[in-house]
């Protein structure tokens, strides 16, 4: 094999090293938590009566190195609420969210709670969609 091919194969190795051992020791430096949803992030009840449930559990896991707390969950109207764990949740622990509607308005609905996790830029928003029958 040439020289300048053995170099170029050496340079790229090395680069790509150096990206796997930054990622590990920041990892390491800097532990997080991870929020991994288990199953989707919509639930569509489809036709519910009336004053009858409307509400999921949105199950998660801790997949991070460092213990996971919810700080708030908003929505997007006072007919939807939102119950979560108030502890940390350590890593690779699993909990759930409930999002439920009031399901005594008649219609249509399709409303969001948007999470927000401690030590984290990013926020997950979770869905629920029907409609409400007499």
């Amino acid at each position: 094999m040439k020289p300048i091919i053995k170099n170029i194969i050496l340079f790229i190795s090395v680069f790509a090293l150096g990206i796997v051992l930054k990622s590990i020791i920041t990892d390491y430096l800097y532990p997080k938590p991870v929020f991994m949803l288990l199953g989707d992030t919509v639930k569509d009840f489809g036709k519910v009566r009336q004053d009858q449930p409307a509400k999921h559990f949105f199950k998660f896991t801790n997949k991070g190195s460092k213990p996971l707390k919810i700080v708030n969950i908003e929505t997007n109207c006072g007919c939807t609420a939102s119950t979560w764990p108030k502890k940390p949740i350590a890593p690779n622990k699993s909990d759930s969210i409930l999002v439920e509607y009031d399901s005594h308005i008649t219609g249509s609905f399709n409303r969001k709670a948007v999470v927000y996790i401690e030590d984290m830029n990013e926020t997950h928003t979770l869905f629920i969609k029907g409609t409400i029958t007499d």
